[in-house]
């Protein structure tokens, strides 16, 4: 076996753009939750009575003891600790799919927005028995409060979506 130079600075610059890859992911990862938590930490405070913005958009602090936009949603501890449990599994089959993808040499950035966004709501379950959601858009979404993590989960499935099928085309 005879190492180059070539082969040297071909293996530290595949090490740096694998270490800078990871970087990124945590970067975002973090951004994301932290923005998530502070919202939701101002919401559990200071939206108690609600807060109108505009024609298009209210704040008002809502516990979701069920998944994204209120589905499901129920005072029923069982069905709490169901969902709970199963927001948790599918969370972990996520992280293990994602590590593999990245070991394969896949960019994992829908992934990210996923895990960070679901592993946000997983505090807040934990926490505080629900999900802190409270933002409504009125027109779209009548009747529906979310947060920045349902935000980021949605983000990231639709990107995950983009990829699989530009790769089946």
């Amino acid at each position: 076996f005879r190492c180059t130079n070539k082969m040297i600075l071909d293996s530290y610059k595949k090490f740096m753009s694998q270490t800078a890859l990871i970087l990124v992911y945590s970067i975002l990862s973090l951004l994301i939750i932290s923005f998530d938590r502070v919202t939701k930490y101002f919401a559990l405070y200071y939206l108690k009575a609600g807060k109108f913005l505009s024609n298009f958009i209210d704040l008002d602090f809502v516990l979701n003891r069920g998944i994204s936009f209120g589905i499901f949603n129920s005072d029923n501890s069982f069905i709490f600790c169901f969902i709970t449990l199963l927001v948790f599994l599918i969370t972990v089959y996520l992280l293990v799919y994602t590590v593999d993808r990245y070991k394969n040499g896949h960019k994992i950035f829908g992934e990210i927005l996923v895990l960070s966004g679901s592993l946000s709501n997983i505090v807040d379950r934990l926490i505080y028995g629900g999900v802190i959601d409270f933002i409504s858009i009125k027109y779209i979404l009548p009747f529906t409060f979310f947060n920045i993590a349902d935000v980021s989960i949605c983000l990231g499935i639709f990107i995950m979506f983009l990829k699989f099928y530009k790769s089946e085309i």
